[in-house]
Parts: C-alpha cells; structure tokens; sequence
C-alpha cells in the first residue's frame, strides 16, 4: 500500500510539473503576446470544422505576410476570429478575403493586414473548454492554486523530515559522546 501510495505521489507531481507550465503558457498567450509574440485563442463556432474543431485552442503568431491558404486570426470588432485566407486583394496585398472551411461562402468584410493577429501555426484540440474553465476562479483555484500548494507543502514536509532526521543525528552522537 506504501508503494501504490508513494508511487501515486511521484505520478502526480509529474503531471503537475509537466502540465503545469503547459497550462501557465496557454493562460498567460492568451492575455499578453511577450512570450514569442505567440497568442492563444478558444474555437468557440464550428466555422473552421473540420480542419480546426469547436473548443480548440489556437496559436497565432505575426508573420511578415499571409498568402492564400493561410489559417489566421484576426479582430473582428470586438472578437477574434480564425478563418482561412480565401483570397488576396492583389493591389495591395494587405487586404484579406477570408471564409471558414465549414461556410458556404467567403466572410463579406474584408480583413486588413492590421486587424490580422497572426498565422495559426498549431491547433491544440477541445483543450479550449478546460483554458475558458482555468480563467475562472475555481478552475484557477482548483488547477493553479491548489497544485501550487501540493507542491508547496510535500517540499516543506520533506524539509520538516530532514530537520528531524538531523536533530536524532545530533542526539544520538550526543548521547554517544556522554558514554
């Protein structure tokens, strides 16, 4: 039972450890672009389907230009959108004609290179709906806050051992000694 116990232990600690900064990546790419310029974005309608599911999370970064083909992401207003680049305006090559593979026909308005966050380089399947739960307080609480302290804990417990450990030492050589 120690061992299944022990065992249990050295699983989740590495979970957290390789999880863990997986999750902090995808959290902090969705709010800042410092890391790599790389932002993350939630699939939230199945335009895109098949190619990119609904609940995906995307990783978009600026490139100097986007061709035909190209899955990028853009500001639409208030949201972001991922869509395929359907055409370029061949005047300028700035302006975008896009259209989700899933749509019937190419998006009405036209996307300038400045609303263009980048190029979706990876498509991380149905991890968007557990990222939306983690920017919650109890996801947050319940996937940062809590493993957090697990790990901070075991180290002081480990640490508390030690300590003990190394006053029986002294108490013994001590005991020795007055002999």
């Amino acid at each position: 039972m120690k061992k299944l116990i022990h065992i249990s232990k050295i699983t989740l600690q590495l979970i957290i450890v390789i999880a863990l900064p997986m999750v902090v990546f995808t959290v902090i790419t969705s709010k800042f672009d410092f890391l790599g310029h790389i932002r993350s974005y939630t699939v939230v309608t199945g335009s895109m389907e098949p190619t990119i599911k609904v609940g995906s999370i995307v990783f978009a970064r600026p490139q100097g230009k986007y061709q035909k083909g190209d899955i990028i992401t853009f500001h639409r207003g208030d949201i972001s959108v991922t869509h395929r680049i359907f055409s370029v305006d061949t005047k300028t090559g700035e302006r975008y004609q896009t259209k989700g593979d899933a749509n019937n026909a190419a998006d009405p308005q036209l996307v300038n290179s400045s609303q263009v966050i980048g190029k979706v380089d990876v498509t991380v399947p149905y991890i968007g709906y557990f990222a939306s739960f983690l920017k919650t307080l109890p996801g947050f609480s319940l996937f940062i806050i809590l493993p957090s302290l697990y790990i901070v804990i075991t180290e002081l417990w480990s640490i508390k051992h030690e300590i003990e450990k190394n006053a029986e030492r002294k108490l013994l050589m001590l005991i020795e000694q007055t002999k």
